[in-house]
């Protein structure tokens, strides 16, 4: 609160991140920072001891969520890009990996869904592209041209393989690679080989081009640009999930002086970000698995809350030689807030919940509609970062 305290509060959150391993801490170049941690609860406890033992007033933000970005449809058109020197051009659609939406959480133990901000924040940013009528598309597994299927053959199975660590992005070798594709998910053998780099958050770079001239030497700049732009999505700049980039042709000079990674990394960048903007932006929340105990007399409460909370039931089990009844539900964490102080209020005290992140599930909703939930949020997020 007192701008005199800052020393005080810098080493405070370096002793907080010392002492407490499932903290997370970063700082902004605007000069916010960022505490990191699994909920909310946690967070807000971590805090106040900060505030004691350092003795100083902190004024924090109210806790914000992390979201993924990804796609929902295939982009509408290629996307064109042209470097900042006007010699190189390259063509870009992006297509969803899997049709239903849905992401495991079992190996993003290391994600950390809530955060408190403590200062302020200021900025900008921008992002930009541009594209031009569909030349005539390369065909890869089962989609042909921009008309064909909206997702990768398969993606359902391979977003949870990838997810599994059956494949891996950088250790397995590409021939190997390209046969497990072909065999196990249906993509074609030569199309397979053209995969150029994926993440483990289900993002996939391909060359498709139908003359591939000087491709490969602009190949590491070109993953470079894809590591970047995955990493901060054009919406929030929030990593991106499920999303496959597809390189339907280049345009690149013949001297290699003209065609370097400074011309290549941000071109690539932007194209990449026009083609998510083409294809139906969204985001991807985590969802709770919610088990709740409590008596068959509060269960119709305990369905109250979680109506009000946009969470959904799964399953409700009677728990053997007790008058118990476990209740399992799914709910979207941008909802949990205080969720079990109003459980308990609810059932006067007689309903106990545990959640742990099950899932990541894209949001309902429409970019293009001003009046959407999901443009407000988008919009908040980008205030609350300085990008808008």
């Amino acid at each position: 609160k007192n701008v005199a305290d800052m020393p005080k509060l810098v080493e405070g959150l370096r002793r907080l991140a010392r002492t407490d391993t499932l903290l997370d801490i970063t700082m902004e170049p605007s000069g916010l920072h960022i505490v990191e941690g699994s909920n909310e609860f946690y967070i807000r406890i971590a805090l106040k001891d900060l505030s004691e033992v350092i003795g100083i007033e902190l004024i924090v933000s109210d806790p914000h969520l992390s979201y993924h970005e990804t796609v929902t449809a295939t982009s509408d058109r290629i996307c064109l890009a042209k470097s900042p020197n006007k010699h190189n051009r390259l063509y870009v659609t992006a297509t969803p990996v899997s049709n239903m939406g849905t992401f495991g959480a079992a190996n993003n133990n290391n994600d950390h869904y809530y955060s408190s901000g403590i200062g302020s924040s200021s900025g900008s940013g921008s992002g930009s592209g541009s594209g031009r009528p569909a030349p005539a598309a390369v065909g890869f597994g089962g989609f042909n041209g921009l008309d064909g299927p909206t997702s990768t053959p398969n993606g359902d199975k391979l977003v949870a393989d990838i997810e599994s660590r059956t494949i891996f992005p950088m250790v397995q070798d590409t021939e190997q690679r390209a046969q497990l594709l072909a065999n196990n998910y249906g993509w074609d053998i030569d199309l397979a080989r053209r995969v150029w780099a994926f993440t483990y958050d289900v993002n996939i770079l391909s060359e498709m081009c139908p003359t591939p001239h000087y491709m490969n030497e602009v190949k590491d700049h070109c993953i470079s640009a894809f590591n970047w732009a995955t990493k901060e999505g054009v919406l929030t700049e929030s990593p991106m999930k499920g999303v496959h980039f597809r390189i339907h042709d280049a345009v690149l000079y013949s001297d290699s002086i003209h065609r370097g990674g400074g011309q290549i990394i941000p071109t690539m960048r932007r194209c990449m970000y026009a083609a998510q903007m083409t294809a139906k932006p969204a985001l991807v929340e985590p969802i709770y698995l919610a088990e709740i105990t409590t008596t068959q007399k509060t269960v119709s409460s305990v369905y109250a809350v979680l109506e009000r909370r946009h969470g959904y039931v799964i399953s409700e089990d009677q728990r053997l030689g007790t008058p118990l009844i476990l209740i399992k539900a799914y709910l979207p964490v941008r909802h949990a807030s205080n969720f079990v102080v109003e459980l308990r209020s609810e059932t006067q005290g007689q309903a106990f919940s545990q959640c742990s992140v099950h899932h990541f599930q894209t949001m309902e909703g429409d970019m293009n509609n001003l009046y959407d939930d999901m443009y407000q949020l988008v919009l908040s997020i980008r205030t609350r970062k300085g990008l808008a």
